[in-house]
């Protein structure tokens, strides 16, 4: 099954935005998310009535917001899964000492941050895969690595695909990735030879020149009976008079099949 997949930070609605607020926005947003068709959309940094719109325009997937405390301060990764997949399951918890509780944060986190997941699945899927969307924090160093552990935990007690995507506000060679790695996933850029120059830069601040470092990921961590084969993928630097975000979207496409073994006689079984 080939299945193609977009992290998004969409940048909050914020007054402040006087030259790129969500209302010039919006519309463009919608227009890349169908153009590009991916069958999962990871969106960071989305309010309630962010994700309300996108919710109402997007009529072929699946908004999961699961028993969510609708907060429409909150800034939440969302998941946009496509109608065509089964959801098994779908949980969230907040990145904190109390996962359970809303809007918890400890160490030196400026802002409240969460994983929201899904177990999802199609006819040729049965045993399904998880996909997950996060947000680390932007300021707090020891905050970020210890969102990055509580995730890994959390994946490495799955016995299954785990597919990871979000804005992890460190670029590609710092703790949080080696956390990462070190937990069994592997980074999608990496896979398919990307280099880590300015040309990888996802953060932009809505110049469309890249800031700060590689800081948004699609992240694999292989487990059971299925394997995860990275075709292409890349960054989409849209330019224009309004960007639709001051991120660029990251997209992947993967090949997911059954593993195979090969028998005594080197036949694949």
């Amino acid at each position: 099954m080939i299945l193609r997949l977009m992290t998004l930070n969409l940048r909050f609605e914020n007054e402040g935005d006087i030259e790129h607020p969500w209302e010039k926005r919006k519309h463009i947003i919608r227009e890349l998310i169908l153009e590009s068709q991916p069958d999962i959309l990871g969106t960071q940094e989305g309010r309630l009535r962010q994700l309300a719109y996108l919710e109402m325009f997007l009529g072929d997937y699946e908004v999961k917001m699961p028993k969510r405390t609708l907060d429409p301060l909150s800034q939440y990764p969302t998941l946009f899964i496509k109608n065509r997949f089964w959801v098994k399951r779908s949980e969230e918890f907040w990145l904190s000492k109390t996962p359970s509780v809303h809007l918890s944060m400890d160490w030196d986190s400026a802002f409240p941050r969460m994983i929201s997941w899904a177990h999802i699945g199609t006819g040729c899927l049965p045993e399904g895969i998880i996909v997950g969307v996060t947000h680390l924090d932007n300021k707090g160093v020891l905050a970020r690595q210890r969102q990055a552990e509580i995730i890994s935990r959390w994946a490495q007690g799955i016995n299954g695909t785990v597919l990871l995507m979000g804005d992890f506000n460190e670029g590609a060679k710092g703790e949080v990735h080696r956390i990462f790695l070190e937990a069994g996933f592997f980074d999608t850029w990496e896979v398919l030879g990307g280099k880590e120059g300015i040309e990888a830069f996802s953060y932009h601040g809505f110049s469309g020149e890249g800031k700060l470092g590689r800081i948004d990921w699609i992240l694999i961590r292989q487990s059971g009976s299925l394997q995860v084969r990275v075709l292409d993928g890349g960054f989409l630097k849209l330019k224009g008079d309004v960007y639709p975000s001051d991120h660029f979207p990251y997209t992947v496409s993967l090949e997911i099949s059954p593993k195979t073994s090969v028998d005594q006689h080197g036949e694949r079984v």
